[in-house]
């Protein structure tokens, strides 16, 4: 049984921008710097309080939110366009100002480390778009668990980036542990399985195991990936 096809997979992938670019239109709002207090003075006129360390902190944080949103979304753009050249530019830079607007671990960055990996491997440059996909799985792991359905989909995704590099041995572990959340958490008729069991498969016949391959595909094995 084939799984999705790349175009739908590439809208999952636009869809999923999409949804994580409105999220950081919520989240800048978390950190909208208030309106500085007006002050009399003797003279009857009003100055401004300039306000607490924290308060100009925030206002900073808030100022790289919207120059990381503005920069995302011309580089959204551009990979709709297929320049990823132009989004990898802008994706690189919207990234550190994310970071430093929401702090390096917080849940709120998959969506920039997802597009940028996404970018990297749409390039070819699966060394680099494994590094943020691993990333990615850190961050799910830490938020969901160990058998969490997202943490799963970060795990398929940087399997996929390592078997692209040749490394198939390494690739096959982390199928196997992304596969297991996928059976666990989605069962084995869904189409995300699906797909996933052909590509595990794929990477066996490369690591000449065809046999277990077959076996896979066919479903004797998935009630038991690792095996």
């Amino acid at each position: 049984m084939i799984g999705r096809t790349e175009s739908t997979r590439s809208s999952d992938r636009v869809l999923a921008r999409v949804a994580g670019l409105l999220a950081l239109l919520a989240v800048l709002g978390c950190f909208a710097p208030t309106a500085p207090a007006l002050t009399p003075t003797p003279s009857g006129q009003f100055v401004s309080d300039t306000g607490s360390g924290e308060e100009a902190a925030q206002r900073s944080r808030f100022n790289d939110g919207q120059r990381g949103l503005q920069l995302a979304l011309r580089a959204q753009d551009a990979s709709d366009r297929g320049a990823y050249e132009e989004a990898e530019l802008l994706y690189q830079q919207a990234l550190p100002l994310f970071e430093r607007a929401l702090g390096p671990e917080d849940l709120r960055l998959v969506g920039p480390l997802a597009n940028l990996a996404d970018v990297y491997r749409a390039l070819g440059k699966f060394d680099r778009a494994e590094v943020l996909y691993a990333r990615l799985a850190f961050l799910m792991h830490e938020a969901f668990g160990p058998s969490d359905i997202h943490l799963g989909a970060a795990l398929a995704s940087t399997a996929e980036a390592v078997a692209s590099q040749g490394q198939y041995a390494r690739a096959k572990n982390l199928y196997q542990r992304a596969l297991s959340i996928y059976l666990t958490s989605l069962g084995t008729e869904d189409p995300r399985t699906v797909r996933l069991v052909n590509e595990f498969a794929e990477l066996l016949v490369k690591l000449n195991r065809r046999d277990e391959a077959e076996a896979l595909k066919a479903g004797a094995l998935l009630g038991r990936p690792g095996a």
